[in-house]
C-alpha cells in the first residue's frame, strides 16, 4: 500500500510550538525497526561469552555489542564533531533500542543551533548508512535500521536528570522487564 495523505495521517509526537534548538538537556530513545535485536546481546551475571575471539567476564547483566552496536556507539560519540554546540552525555545501547542524553548548549561562535530533530536525523542517517555497508548493500535501496520516529523527554530539573542517569545505567540489568524486550 502506498502512502496516501488523506488516509495515513501522521501526527507529530513533538511538543507543539516548542523550540527544539533551545538550550537544554534531552533524553532520547530510538527503537530499531520492528524491534529486531541487531546491536548485541545481554549476558548475565558471572557468565563468560566468546565475542569475536574475546572472552568477556561479566559481573552483572551487560550488553556485548556486535559490529552494528559498535557503529551506534561510535556515531553517537562522534556527534559532537559534527555539531559543536552539543554535549553527548550518558547513553546505553540495548539489543533493539538506544537511549542517550544530548545537551544543546549556547554556541559561542555565533552559529545557528541545529534543532534536536536535525541532530537525531543525522545520527539515524549515518548509522543506517553504515549498517547497510556492513550488510554490503550498495546500489540497492537501503534497508531501514530505525523506526520512523524517536521519543524525547525534556529534562527540566536535577531530580529528573538523576532519574534518567539511573535508568540508563540500569537498563541492561532490567532488560527482561524492559518494555522494549521482545
Amino acid at each position: 500500500m502506498t502512502y496516501n495523505p488523506d488516509i495515513h495521517i501522521r501526527k507529530s509526537i513533538r511538543l507543539k510550538n516548542y523550540d527544539y534548538s533551545k538550550e537544554g538537556l534531552y533524553f532520547i530513545t530510538i527503537c530499531v525497526k520492528n524491534r529486531e535485536k541487531l546491536f548485541g546481546e545481554i549476558v548475565g551475571a558471572g557468565s563468560s561469552r566468546p565475542n569475536d575471539n574475546l572472552i568477556v567476564n561479566t559481573k552483572e547483566n551487560e550488553i556485548i555489542l556486535n559490529k552494528i552496536g559498535m557503529v551506534i556507539k561510535d556515531e553517537y560519540i562522534n556527534l559532537k564533531n559534527k555539531y559543536k554546540n552539543i554535549k553527548c552525555h550518558e547513553y546505553v545501547i540495548m539489543p533493539n533500542h538506544f537511549h542517550c542524553m544530548i545537551e544543546i548548549i549556547n554556541n559561542q561562535e555565533g552559529g545557528k543551533t541545529p534543532p534536536l530533530p536535525e541532530i537525531i536525523g543525522y545520527f539515524k542517517f549515518q548509522t543506517t548508512k553504515k549498517y547497510n555497508e556492513i550488510l554490503e548493500i550498495k546500489n540497492e535501496r537501503f534497508l531501514p535500521l530505525w523506526q520512523r520516529n524517536y521519543y524525547e523527554n525534556i529534562i527540566r530539573n536535577e531530580k529528573r536528570h538523576l532519574q534518567v542517569i539511573e535508568y540508563i545505567e540500569n537498563n541492561p540489568i532490567n532488560w527482561v522487564e524492559d518494555k522494549y524486550y521482545v
